[in-house]
């Protein structure tokens, strides 16, 4: 039994005992696009369990955490309550291909937007784009610690991955993971609001600091680290003024084919990742918003 399967394992122990969980996720939602399929489970840490772009997973694990303030510990969004969700079909081709969720606390309100734009068949690649706002429905400043932690496993294999963070300047912060193996890869930017810090691992050290039950940020470091089986983590930090919204958007490809660690910098220029497009779609949905 590998590293991941018995994490899995021990997770669906765990939640069947404590949480009443099924062992698998019973509530299961599945979006389509074009050659991708993304699967959720918005009631456990499972969250977004697979990124499936012809025929092959690319994804173990995404879920979020957060923590108010520097106490612990920090908490799931699913230990919040689900108070709405639904998917839907934008493109009208009979499949849905985004997904809506809110979620509710004494002090906040989290609802996140999923959007699934698949490649042409055959082609290897696929987009998700992922819209968070966090509104502070308290009567005071609240200060809000929000993590994303990815678990990665490039064309269905968790051990032989890289990855490596950077900074860009005017795109802003991003990660991208490549299989050592193959060609295949995911790069992943955050759009407006930029991490405060990154954390590059190997399976489990991230995952397991987020469950330990006390105060932890992540360790700033982003690589590159590999081969092996790999994470990726962000951390925002920010305070709320009673009333208030922040909103983070970020957006992650599946590639067919993905950069050395170190070249990164000239393949955004040439624009291989498509980040032109990336951006400019990113830009419409914030001015729709907007208006």
């Amino acid at each position: 039994m590998n590293r991941h399967s018995a994490f899995a394992v021990a997770f669906a122990a765990t939640a069947t005992a404590v949480l009443g969980l099924s062992a698998s996720p019973a509530s299961a939602i599945t979006l389509v696009d074009e050659n991708s399929t993304a699967e959720f489970d918005l009631t456990s840490q499972a969250g977004l369990f697979d990124w499936i772009v012809d025929g092959t997973d690319h994804l173990f694990q995404e879920w979020f955490w957060y923590r108010i303030g520097d106490e612990g510990p920090e908490q799931s969004i699913d230990t919040l309550t689900l108070d709405l969700f639904g998917a839907t079909d934008t493109n009208f081709d009979g499949d849905d291909d985004t997904l809506f969720a809110r979620y509710i606390h004494d002090l906040f309100e989290l609802t996140i937007k999923w959007s699934l734009d698949g490649g042409a068949i055959g082609s290897n690649t696929s987009d998700l784009g992922e819209q968070i706002s966090i509104t502070n429905t308290s009567g005071s400043n609240l200060a809000f610690n929000f993590y994303e932690y990815t678990d990665f496993d490039i064309n269905d294999s968790a051990g032989d991955d890289e990855v490596e963070f950077k900074n860009s300047g005017e795109l802003g912060q991003f990660f991208i993971q490549r299989d050592a193996g193959s060609q295949g890869g995911v790069f992943e930017i955050a759009l407006d609001l930029p991490p405060a810090i990154q954390e590059a691992a190997f399976f489990d050290d991230t995952i397991s600091k987020l469950n330990d039950g006390d105060a932890d940020d992540l360790n700033g470091f982003g690589g590159p680290l590999g081969p092996g089986d790999l994470t990726a983590a962000w951390q925002w930090k920010f305070d709320i003024a009673a009333g208030d919204t922040v909103q983070i958007s970020k957006d992650k490809q599946v590639t067919k084919q993905a950069p050395e660690p170190g070249t990164i910098g000239g393949l955004l220029a040439i624009g291989t990742f498509g980040i032109g497009v990336m951006l400019k779609r990113h830009r419409q949905e914030k001015n729709k918003i907007d208006l």
